[in-house]
């Protein structure tokens, strides 16, 4: 496994649960590289070449229209991997796929997970439950979308990329979480505002510092704990 962080350490939920001797078995097929803002990882109907595992930061599936318009369907961070679409019989992403809060993650290659998958119980094991966990998060964001307001979901996506940095200061813009949140900036901005001045976060110069979760978690809706839940039982 290439050393490309200093400080680097496996953080990704699903490499974790294929165990340490699986792990040492990938060490040299598993390619760690930055993952920047704005990158595009797949365009829809790209073929996979490379499963990609984050350790830190949030990578936004989008649906983009001819017109431009885009939504965001999904998102993916330590927790998950992008590539999921291949457990659905697909060899090609069914997502645009682009960097939302810049991190890094390991890259490996489809042949070299479809071989350990085949020869591994623990790595199919782990890949089917995050594939089950991530359909729950696109059925749970479709409701959220339509029920809560403004605020509670951005509360929720503020919770989500905390835990999702490691609980380190969140490298996004407004402009980002507008985008991906498909919200005015002008509302996303009055809603940090609001934030800010009842000390539930600190914002700096393009980044985002939880200061109180559980401030935060109070004016978030129920599914930030309702989608964490079934993904920490993966």
């Amino acid at each position: 496994m290439s050393q490309d962080q200093d400080d680097f350490r496996v953080r990704n939920h699903v490499l974790l649960a294929f165990g340490e001797e699986v792990l040492e078995t990938l060490r040299h097929a598993l390619s760690v590289r930055p993952l920047s803002a704005g990158q595009r990882l797949y365009s829809e109907g790209e073929p996979f070449t490379h499963a990609i595992f984050p350790h830190s930061g949030v990578v936004s599936l989008r649906k983009t229209e001819a017109s431009g318009a885009s939504a965001e369907k999904a998102s993916i961070g330590n927790e998950g991997f992008v590539g999921a679409a291949l457990l659905f019989g697909g060899g090609a992403a069914l997502s645009t796929s682009v960097v939302a809060v810049p991190g890094y993650a390991s890259w490996l290659k489809i042949d070299a997970l479809n071989k350990i998958t085949e020869r591994e119980p623990a790595v199919m094991v782990a890949v089917n439950r995050y594939a089950r966990a991530l359909i729950f998060q696109l059925m749970e964001s479709t409701a959220c979308v339509n029920i809560h307001s403004a605020e509670q979901r951005l509360a929720r996506w503020l919770l989500t990329a905390d835990d999702r940095c490691n609980h380190r200061a969140i490298p996004v813009t407004q402009a980002t979480i507008a985008e991906v949140m498909s919200l005015r900036r002008a509302t996303v901005n009055t809603i940090l505002k609001g934030f800010s001045e009842g000390s539930l976060i600190q914002t700096g110069s393009g980044s985002i510092q939880i200061r109180d979760r559980r401030g935060l978690l109070a004016r978030s809706c129920g599914c930030y704990a309702r989608i964490a839940g079934v993904f920490q039982a993966t």
